[in-house]
């Protein structure tokens, strides 16, 4: 099933940065320091194909966690110091990230342990961080890594890691309802894990044949969880591969996005 198959009538084509596997058979790579000479930094290249995304505004309820590996629901924050104009125009750029890193971690991410919780039954939640997207389709850790870093993050306790595993994303939007560069998601049943990601230290996408959903004018009040990591390989969605993508269709005058992605782990035993 192809995407143009699931396209409401207020779908949208635009391009997404899919990437190509090294034309000499080599894993991706990429070097964080110089690399050894006649190395390349890097060797993921850009493969930008045109697809179409289907607007799911008002059909949300169709799409869930462990079926396609992501899922939409409102969930007002409580926390609304993330955009707070008077610290921007009074304070210098390090004094500003250390505020917001502190209203983050201090009073943010207690909210996203009860939220997940709550909306998945786990019963231990550890937030890892938060981060700025990509701007190609990825899903951001390899199975392998997803683990390590579960291992990492926990130990080897055994009550961990012999339960049911899942690393979610909390993304949201800050400040204002987002226009510009929206969030594209692709339904887990519509991919291939053998033949659709090239694994890093990120899963970059190779193939564009996905069923790809995304919403516009998100607002901070609505909540997309995504799916980065699931141990259950029962027939469940293990993960979700997403992109920012360009909207042509957006007013230039719209503000510019301001959105917050908390990365944890949630586990089923204590």
């Amino acid at each position: 099933m192809t995407s143009n198959e699931r396209l409401s009538p207020d779908g949208v084509q635009a391009t997404l940065n899919y990437t190509l596997p090294d034309s000499t058979g080599e894993s991706l790579y990429t070097y964080h320091i110089c690399p050894p000479p006649q190395m390349p930094r890097t060797n993921p290249k850009p493969d930008p194909r045109s697809v179409v995304i289907s607007n799911v505004r008002d059909r949300e309820d169709e799409f869930s966690l462990d079926t396609c590996g992501f899922e939409f629901f409102k969930y007002p924050r409580t926390v609304k110091e993330f955009f707070d104009e008077e610290v921007i125009r009074t304070r210098y750029h390090p004094e500003v990230k250390e505020f917001f890193d502190e209203v983050i971690r201090t009073r943010y991410y207690p909210e996203v342990k009860e939220l997940l919780k709550t909306h998945t039954g786990g019963k231990r939640v550890i937030i890892i961080g938060h981060a700025i997207r990509f701007h190609s389709v990825h899903a951001d850790r390899t199975f392998e890594s997803s683990v390590a870093q579960v291992r990492e993050t926990c130990g080897d306790r055994a009550q961990c890691l012999e339960g049911r595993i899942r690393l979610i994303n909390v993304w949201r939007p800050i400040g204002s309802a987002v226009y510009h560069e929206p969030l594209a998601l692709a339904d887990w049943r519509s991919i291939c894990v053998d033949d659709d990601i090239l694994p890093h230290r990120v899963m970059f996408a190779r193939s564009e044949h996905h069923i790809i959903a995304g919403r516009y004018k998100i607002t901070p009040s609505e909540t997309t969880l995504i799916k980065i990591f699931d141990s259950r390989a029962d027939g469940c969605a293990r993960l979700s591969l997403h992109s920012a993508f360009h909207d042509t269709g957006c007013p230039p005058d719209a503000p510019q996005r301001q959105s917050i992605e908390v990365n944890a782990i949630v586990l089923d035993e204590e």
